[in-house]
């Protein structure tokens, strides 16, 4: 009988490859745990705009101050003169905003 040939992707230590994996994998689990707190902090802040929202009238916003980030709805009417903005896409559109 012949002797049994040796498998060519037998795994070999490579010390680099574990000091490599050593420094990032801690480095890219904090990052995950940081996305996922991230996440939390935006729907908490998100359901807080929503509850305020409904709460609160526009004088009131007024009055109490704008924060950077507060999602606002104008309603009005235009001017005489209207500008175009030229080279504006919408939904893969090019054209015109008045």
């Amino acid at each position: 009988m012949t002797e049994a040939k040796k498998n060519p992707r037998q795994w070999h230590f490579d010390w680099r490859m574990m000091v490599f994996a050593g420094a990032f994998l801690p480095l890219l689990v904090a990052l995950g745990i940081w996305q996922l707190n991230r996440a939390e902090e935006k729907q908490a802040l998100l359901g807080q705009w929503q509850q305020e929202a409904q709460n609160l009238e526009w004088p009131d916003l007024v009055a109490n101050g704008l924060e950077d980030g507060r999602p606002v709805t104008v309603t009005g009417l235009y001017g005489e003169r209207s500008w175009l903005l030229d080279n504006r896409t919408r939904d893969g559109i090019a054209g015109y905003e008045v």
